[in-house]
Order: C-alpha cells, then structure tokens, then sequence
C-alpha cells in the first residue's frame, strides 16, 4: 500500500504505509493527535516493551523536502493508545478500530462512504452484503483489541516472572558472597592470632624458665599470672610442676 493520508475532522491526520495486512503509522502523527510533546520518549517506550532495538522507517515529502519518520505496526499502534491516558486516545482507537483499519483490510485503502455508495455497492454485489452491520464490526474489533491486550498481559507477565527470578538469583549469590567473606576474616583473624605468639610459645622450656615458674607459684602466683609473665603455654607450667613434683628439678 503506498503512502495514504487519513484524515479526521476533529482528531487530525495520520500518514499510512505498508500492505493490507502490515499497515504501518506515522509515529509523529500519532503523538501529534494524542497531544504528545516528547515523541523520542514514547519510541523509547515502544522499543523497550516489544524488545526492538528500531522501529521501521518511512520517507515522506513534507513540502520541505524529503525526511524520515519512525513508524509503528497496527499492535504497537495499539500499546501506545491502551496506555496513552489523553483524552483524545479512546476516540482516536474507536476511529482506528471502526474505520480506517477494516477499510484497509478490505479494499487496501481508506475511503469514508456515504450510504448510497454502500447501497450501490452492496446491489453490485448481487446481495453478499446487505448492509454495514456496525454492531457486527464493533464486536469483532473489540475482540481482536482484547486477544492483543491479553497478548501484552501475558508478555508483561512473563518479563515480571524472569525478572523476579533473576532477581532472587542475584539475592542468593549475594548471600554466597558473604558468607565466603566471612570465611575469608575468618582465616585472616586466625592468621593475626598466630603471628601474635610470642616467637618461644611452643618451645621446651629452659631451666632457668623452670625455677622462675617455681618460684612465682611458691610466691602464690596463680597460673593464669604466671602464664602472663613467663609467656609460656599453661600446658607448659603444668610440665614444669610435674617434674618438679617428680624431684626432676
């Protein structure tokens, strides 16, 4: 379908492009309906909710020559009007929906009708249509704007679902980081202990270590002050007793 120019006498215009089955609208005009200043942003959002890294593009002349606009599919068209809260977003998808869309479909491009082209055409075609069932239309419509609104649901459901989890992931290698950190000061604590040793902690004693630990106990020292001033393991002090005990020294 080469390039159409809708218009609407309240909403505006809206530039059109593509085939009967993948009709593409100008982005801009969309925005420019909608009464949306920030037209990068709303691209952005696009780009970002069907995962796109660029819209297509289509070329126009706009009396100033020839330039690039972004331009949307029919369910991105759609995302951007169910989210939009402007007033003008239900009666711009209505006119959408009712009118420009199924004209498309069905004679590849738009053409309002009057009632007495209608009946013309519908006489034409010997009866196969006996008339423009806007009831019929409307609920076909509507049911296809809800299976795309459901399919959006459902998208958004899933990136939720992937993103809790990746979430809790990233919570429980976190919690495996601190408890090796914590294993790491462990270690490092034990380390420090180790160094703090004098360097003859763990050494026999010499004799004359002996008589000053025999001479501290018979000056009532408990082993704990005798462990203090000599340095020495408790194990140690209790060797020394021993063999004093023994009558080794």
């Amino acid at each position: 379908m080469q390039l159409q120019i809708f218009n609407h006498k309240d909403l505006g215009q809206i530039r059109v492009i593509g085939d009967n089955e993948n009709p593409l609208f100008c982005l801009a005009d969309v925005c420019k309906i909608l009464e949306i200043q920030d037209t990068y942003k709303v691209k952005e959002v696009v780009l970002r909710e069907f995962e796109l890294s660029t819209l297509e593009v289509g070329s126009f002349d706009t009396g100033y020559g020839i330039k690039e606009f972004s331009m949307i599919t029919e369910p991105q068209l759609y995302f951007v009007l169910m989210r939009s809260d402007k007033p003008k977003a239900k009666p711009f998808r209505q006119w959408v929906v009712g009118e420009v869309l199924p004209s498309i479909r069905k004679h590849g491009f738009y053409a309002r009708e009057t009632q007495e082209n209608i009946a013309q055409r519908n006489r034409q075609e010997s009866g196969f249509i006996q008339g423009y069932n806007t009831d019929e239309l409307d609920l076909k419509q509507e049911h296809i704007l809800q299976s795309l609104i459901t399919e959006l649901q459902d998208s958004n459901t899933l990136k939720d679902s992937v993103k809790q989890e990746n979430e809790n992931l990233k919570n429980e290698i976190i919690a495996l980081q601190r408890k090796l950190l914590s294993v790491y000061e462990t270690k490092d604590k034990m380390k420090e202990a180790t160094k703090a040793a004098p360097e003859h902690f763990g050494k026999r004693l010499s004799e004359s270590e002996k008589a000053q630990i025999l001479s501290l106990r018979k000056e009532g020292k408990s082993m704990r002050e005798i462990q203090r001033i000599m340095q020495r393991s408790e194990h140690a002090l209790y060797c020394a007793i021993r063999e004093a005990k023994r009558g080794v020294l």
